[in-house]
C-alpha cells in the first residue's frame, strides 16, 4: 500500500479507516439496533461484538508492539511467520471476496427495495457523514499534522 499512498499518506490512510472502522462498529451497530434496545446495559451490549472486540485487541498489539515481542520467543517467533505468511494472502482476498458477496446480495433484490434504501433519511444521513464529514474532518487533521504524520513515516521521533 505504500506505493500507492506513499509513507505519509498511509498514514493517514490508516486514521481515516480506524476512524471510519470505529463509526461503523459503534455508532452504526447501535443505529441498527436501536428498536430493540430497552435500557442503557443494552446499548453497551450491541456495542459489544466480534468486530469492536478485534479492532480493541487490535489497536493494543499496535501500541504494545506485540509483533516485535513475538519475534524474540524463538519457536513460538517462527510459528507466528509461519503463520502470518500463510493466512496474510486471505487477508489481502477479503475486499474482492466482500465485493462479490455484496453484488450477490443486491443482484437478488428488486429494483424498488434498491431505491427505497437509497431514499432513505437514515441512510443519507449515515453517507452524508461516512463520505464528507468525515473526509473533511480527517483533511483538516492532515493540514494541520502533516509535519507530524512526515516525521512519524521516515521514522523520526515526535520530540
Amino acid at each position: 500500500m505504500t506505493a500507492f499512498y506513499s509513507e505519509t499518506g498511509l498514514i493517514y490512510a490508516i486514521v481515516y479507516y480506524l476512524i471510519s472502522l470505529s463509526f461503523i462498529w459503534t455508532l452504526g451497530v447501535y443505529l441498527f439496533n436501536k428498536h430493540q434496545i430497552k435500557n442503557i446495559k443494552q446499548v453497551f451490549g450491541s456495542l459489544v461484538n466480534p468486530c469492536t472486540i478485534a479492532f480493541v485487541l487490535g489497536i493494543l498489539a499496535l501500541i504494545l508492539r506485540i509483533d516485535k515481542a513475538i519475534e524474540n520467543i524463538g519457536w513460538f517467533g517462527t510459528t507466528y511467520n509461519y503463520l502470518y505468511e500463510t493466512l496474510y494472502p486471505l487477508g489481502s482476498s477479503t475486499m474482492s471476496i466482500s465485493m462479490v458477496f455484496i453484488g450477490l446480495i443486491i443482484g437478488q433484490m428488486k429494483l424498488g427495495d434498491i431505491l427505497r434504501i437509497f431514499s432513505s433519511k437514515q441512510m443519507l444521513t449515515l453517507v452524508g457523514i461516512k463520505m464528507v464529514v468525515i473526509p473533511l474532518v480527517i483533511g483538516g487533521l492532515v493540514y494541520v499534522t502533516k509535519s507530524l504524520a512526515s516525521s512519524i513515516a521516515v521514522g523520526g521521533s515526535l520530540n
